[in-house]
Formats: structure tokens, C-alpha cells, sequence
């Protein structure tokens, strides 16, 4: 069976293009790594921080008995639904149903480690 040269140039093309593009997504898998936080990058990020920071203070002003009702009332003036994690995923307050599991890890993850000097068993007075 003999194909015409025609097919074989556009056989080849999406050969190559289809190569170029597997090439693409895994360098931009790898190396840029695109996820969920790369959706968080650049001038969003920028709103995101500054709104949290502004929680933080309203947080360490008030009783945490307070706390649910300001993150109702800075939902509504950010047009967005706010929940408010422990560090272990844990709630504490919000109207965000349970966050799907790979948020969950990364809450969980992105938590503080203790190393081997920050154990208090290690600690030693001289």
C-alpha cells in the first residue's frame, strides 16, 4: 500500500506537531509548574495578599468569637466566599463547603516544620 506524497508531508506535520506540543506541556508542567497556585500568580496574587493581611489585623483585634462575622462581611464586600482553616484543615469559620483534598494538602503542607534544634526534647540548657 503506497501512500501519496502529500500524506506522508501531513503525516509527518502532525507527527511533529503533536511532538512539539507534548514537549510544551511538559516543559511548562516542569519548569513553570502550572497547577492550582499558578492560577494565584501576579496581580491577583498581590489582591489576595493585601486582602489577607487586612483579615490578619481584623483577626488579632478582635475575640475569635468575632471571627465568623467578619469574614461574612468581608465576603460580601469582596463578592467571594471566605472559610478560615487551622493549619491542620481543621475549619474554624466560613461558608465554604469542604475543600476538595488536593487544597486540603496543600494547607497541610504548607505549615511550618519543626527541624531537629526546634523539638524540645533537643533542647538543652548549658
Amino acid at each position: 500500500m503506497r501512500f501519496p506524497i502529500s500524506a506522508k508531508i501531513l503525516l509527518w506535520f502532525f507527527l511533529n506537531l503533536a511532538f512539539l506540543g507534548a514537549a510544551a506541556w511538559i516543559f511548562a508542567r516542569v519548569q513553570l509548574r502550572f497547577g492550582l497556585d499558578s492560577l494565584l500568580a501576579g496581580p491577583v496574587n498581590d489582591r489576595l495578599q493585601t486582602m489577607g493581611e487586612v483579615l490578619a489585623r481584623q483577626f488579632a483585634e478582635r475575640p475569635p468569637a468575632e471571627w465568623p462575622g467578619i469574614l461574612e462581611s468581608s465576603a460580601a464586600s469582596y463578592h467571594v466566599q471566605l472559610a478560615l482553616y487551622r493549619n491542620d484543615g481543621q475549619p474554624l469559620a466560613g461558608t465554604v463547603p469542604t475543600p476538595p483534598p488536593e487544597v486540603l494538602r496543600k494547607i497541610i503542607d504548607a505549615r511550618p516544620r519543626e527541624g531537629p534544634r526546634d523539638r524540645p526534647e533537643d533542647r538543652r540548657v548549658s
